[in-house]
């Protein structure tokens, strides 16, 4: 399978993209993690994964958990993940109160590495770079694309110099 320089290039563009956007949300959550929720649902970016979290009772953000509140009482649930390069799934129980009338609260968090994420498109656009290199045209310069239209032969670029 062939594939077109058209494509090959916005392959690059795209996985290049991806790739910075992963190392900057990796980075983020390295230097200073961040969490939103709303309702059942949490999502945060914690050392260097994305976390994605349910519960059984609303999420609000703790200093390093997701707590879920009942009424009367609360408890906090700290998942972390199980891979640093694989995604994957962590879940927790906590009771509140003994016997019958106990509250069961839930949470399940889904974790992505973003590392992997990050290593893997930046690889790939630097793929895409080595095997679909910038074209230029004859009669341009072929570092900055100036027309050299009417310079002699090997005569410097005024551009750029070159």
């Amino acid at each position: 399978m062939s594939i077109s320089y058209q494509t090959g290039r916005r392959a690059l563009w795209l996985f290049g993209a991806i790739g910075i956007v992963a190392t900057l949300a990796l980075l983020m959550g390295l230097a200073h993690p961040v969490a939103a929720s709303r309702g059942r649902w949490g999502i945060r970016l914690v050392s260097s994964n994305l976390e994605v979290a349910h519960g059984s009772s609303d999420l609000t953000r703790g200093l390093n958990c997701w707590t879920m509140s009942v009424p009367g009482s609360f408890g906090g649930i700290n998942l972390d993940s199980a891979s640093g390069w694989w995604p994957n799934h962590q879940n927790g129980i906590m009771s509140i109160g003994a016997g019958p009338g106990a509250t069961i609260l839930t949470l399940d968090s889904y974790f992505v590495p973003l590392a992997p994420i990050a290593t893997g498109s930046l690889l790939i656009a630097m793929v895409f770079k080595w095997r679909f290199p910038k074209r230029t045209q004859p009669g341009l310069c072929k570092i900055c694309g100036y027309d050299l239209s009417g310079l002699r032969t090997g005569a410097p670029c005024p551009e750029c110099g070159r």
